[in-house]
């Protein structure tokens, strides 16, 4: 799975969803995070 903020969120829906698989998370070392500007909305609290 890729990485950033939506990587993260599919890696641990599939581990909830496939707990006895393997799930790999790629990310490049050459693009950080985005910090300022990137942000879920309230709806993130029900996911």
């Amino acid at each position: 799975v890729g990485g950033g903020s939506a990587g993260w969120m599919t890696a641990t829906t599939l581990l909830n969803q496939f707990p006895n698989k393997k799930i790999t998370l790629v990310e490049s070392p050459n693009i950080s995070n985005i910090g300022v500007g990137e942000s879920t909305v309230p709806g993130i609290n029900r996911w």
